[in-house]
């Protein structure tokens, strides 16, 4: 059977997920100190030098909230479509890189580089209407290959408190 509903192009998708983005007034507040304990949380339940929520705007990498980081660190530019390349657009579950050195979308990234990431695990934020906003993620300077079922697990959960303290 045809389906003959049309997919919007690109372009429409990605205007729509700036709107939606820019719908939650994300990009002009700053994090609650919920959301900041939350941040802090993950990295001490996983032990990681890093956690962080990230904004995904049309070209960069907006860290909203962060646990760990050198303070200069605000955004990181970067094509989002080039980055997200298709591949994780629509993943719900958590993506995990035991080391970042080997990844084929990662392995040039400064943070990589510098050697200050090699292990990041995340899972995407989306709106109710589906638009990628974001990700939660946690990193650290060492690879990982212990990263658990339950460990996905958390990072699910903290994901869903996430996003229901933020109210997308």
């Amino acid at each position: 059977m045809l389906n003959i509903r049309q997919q919007p192009d690109n372009e429409s998708r990605e205007e729509a997920r700036i709107a939606a983005l820019e719908a939650t007034g994300l990009l002009d507040s700053p994090p609650s100190s919920t959301v900041n304990e939350l941040v802090a949380g993950l990295a001490k339940h996983y032990g990681t030098k890093t956690a962080w929520v990230s904004l995904l705007d049309r070209h960069h990498i907006r860290f909203f909230s962060t646990w760990g980081f050198d303070s200069k660190i605000e955004n990181y530019e970067q094509s989002i479509a080039g980055w997200l390349g298709g591949t994780l657009l629509g993943r719900k579950l958590p993506i995990i890189i035991d080391d970042c050195r080997q990844h084929t979308e990662f392995k040039n990234s400064p943070f990589v580089l510098s050697g200050e990431v090699i292990f990041m695990a995340f899972i995407l934020l989306a709106t109710k209407e589906g638009h990628i906003i974001g990700a939660l993620g946690i990193d650290d300077p060492e690879p990982c290959d212990s990263f658990t079922l339950q460990d996905a697990d958390h990072l699910v959960s903290s994901a869903r408190e996430l996003t229901s303290l933020l109210g997308i």
